[in-house]
């Protein structure tokens, strides 16, 4: 969702990947969603929550979307057919590029055309969980009855965190948004809790 900087938080619309623009349908549970002041900006616009739907309607004079889920960023990463993990770094000096904390930066794609950008240190801990549970998909296909390790468990436990919409709980703190790097107890690495 976006919003223009100026004017109604509520005059939100979708910029959908094929680059239309779309107004929430008015019979949507998301059309009281509004996109705060405070939210991360692209030009003159308020970058909201991301949103899938399930079908664009053409009116007499715009474009809908129907049947409308806020999702949390973590979940699509975790769930997407391909992620590119890539270290930001500067075109011209070569250097690394940091955030103000002092940490490297990275650009986590999603599937080819989304793109999300924090610390380094979180991106990889993303790769990790999805290689994780990917692993243990497959331990789970090839032996059903067997209990899952103990490295396995954490990775499920650090997914339904994550699918449940706790960053701080799955070892993320704030840093997924902000880029702080989030080095929370648990989570990711596999110890603690999570």
């Amino acid at each position: 969702l976006v919003s223009p900087e100026q004017g109604n938080s509520r005059s939100v619309s979708i910029n959908t990947l094929k680059g239309d623009k779309a107004r929430v349908h008015q019979g949507s549970v998301c059309v009281k969603v509004e996109v705060p002041r405070s939210a991360p900006r692209s030009g003159n616009l308020l970058l909201g929550p991301l949103v899938v739907f399930d079908e664009l309607e053409r009116g007499e004079a715009l474009l809908f979307a129907r049947y409308i889920t806020c999702v949390p960023a973590l979940p699509l990463l975790l769930v997407a057919a391909r992620l590119q993990l890539r270290p930001l770094v500067d075109d011209e000096t070569g250097q690394p590029l940091m955030d103000a904390h002092g940490q490297p930066l990275a650009t986590l794609k999603l599937d080819g055309a989304l793109n999300f950008r924090t610390s380094l240190f979180v991106a990889q801990r993303v790769a990790w969980l999805r290689l994780r549970l990917q692993q243990t998909f497959e331990m789970r296909v090839t032996r059903p009855r067997d209990r899952l390790a103990p490295n396995h468990l954490a990775a499920v436990q650090a997914a339904a965190v994550a699918f449940a919409g706790s960053r701080t709980g799955a070892g993320l703190g704030s840093g997924f948004n902000g880029g702080s790097g989030g080095r929370g107890r648990g989570g990711f690495n596999g110890g603690g809790r999570g």
